[in-house]
């Protein structure tokens, strides 16, 4: 059975949405599949508007983090909601405006088996059911899909963001975070991912990947969250790599859970002449999720866990150790 994809159109970013959304994935989910993608649509004013619809913010950073909220709320929520582990994500979020897809390659997308959910009306059928999208449904969509405006944050005006990590087992955390530096670049991102001088402390290292699977599984998720990109995958040896060395690049997107120290790299490039970076931060694990998912807590196996814990590699590669050695 080919991956089942979810095209969902959104119009009032809201909590109920979300659940819907959320519910929907939970349906999909007991079908027998591998990996689910997920294409939802939604425009900048209402990502704008996302945190407060009664005084929506105009600025790029509300956008920013608007967008990542959706992602965070979604990757998050299906996980838990589906019995599957946190810690080995089967589904893609991908944002349709922002991707860069083309006519001719949804149309190849939508060879799979296709679902949709629209809560694009000002009344939405808060109760759709899912059926898989006929021929005809698919032809209309991908009419529909074609007039939808290709979007990216910061108004495309950052040309070369970077990011970087070890990115070992890929989760939802890594995708949210690569996620957001794709959808805020224009034209190249160079992601720079951890070799050995920077993994000689890992704990459980003797279970962490190979460089050259770390960069292959980075750079596919990447290909596939955007299209028309310069994709640069490098080894990063020290805690800065090419942000310290390559003036061409203009913005760094990090977490919020790791930018400890992270205002020091434009006073090194200060020193050497080169131009500031915008930094921007995203937090990959959102204090308002629990919140607006009560149910998390319900679905998780172990409730008092912190959430930052279930989606760590380093967690997973625990994980691993236990499963082959259980008497520890």
């Amino acid at each position: 059975m080919s991956n089942p994809v979810l095209f969902a159109f959104l119009g009032d970013v809201s909590s109920d949405t979300l659940l819907q959304i959320s519910s929907v994935i939970n349906i999909i989910s007991k079908t027998n599949f591998e990996q689910l993608d997920i294409f939802f649509s939604v425009g900048k004013s209402q990502l704008r508007s996302f945190q407060n619809p009664l005084n929506p913010d105009s600025s790029e950073e509300a956008e920013f983090q608007g967008l990542g909220y959706i992602l965070a709320s979604l990757y998050y929520y299906n996980s838990t909601n589906t019995s599957k582990s946190p810690l080995v994500p089967n589904v893609n979020v991908l944002w349709i405006e922002g991707s860069n897809y083309t006519s001719e390659q949804f149309k190849e997308i939508l060879e799979r088996p296709s679902f949709l959910v629209d809560f694009s009306e000002k009344h939405p059928d808060t109760e759709q059911k899912l059926e898989e999208l006929s021929s005809k449904a698919k032809a209309k969509l991908t009419e529909r899909l074609s007039q939808l405006p290709q979007l990216c944050l910061f108004n495309g005006r950052l040309l070369h963001t970077a990011v970087g990590g070890t990115f070992d087992h890929i989760h939802f955390g890594h995708k949210l975070l690569l996620s957001m530096t794709a959808y805020s670049t224009s034209s190249v991102l160079t992601c720079g991912i951890s070799s050995e001088p920077l993994l000689k402390n890992k704990k459980y290292k003797e279970y962490l990947e190979p460089f050259d699977i770390r960069s292959y599984n980075t750079l596919s998720y990447l290909k596939k969250v955007k299209k028309n990109l310069v994709f640069n995958i490098v080894p990063l040896e020290d805690p800065y790599g090419p942000i310290i060395t390559n003036e061409k690049i203009d913005s760094l997107v990090v977490s919020t859970e790791t930018h400890i120290g992270i205002e020091q790299v434009n006073k090194i490039r200060a020193t050497k002449s080169m131009p500031p970076m915008e930094i921007h931060c995203i937090s990959l694990v959102s204090d308002h999720i629990t919140p607006t998912f009560p149910s998390y807590s319900e679905n998780i196996s172990d409730p008092s866990t912190p959430i930052s814990d279930k989606i760590s590699s380093t967690e997973i590669r625990k994980n691993i150790h236990l499963s082959e050695h259980p008497e520890n």
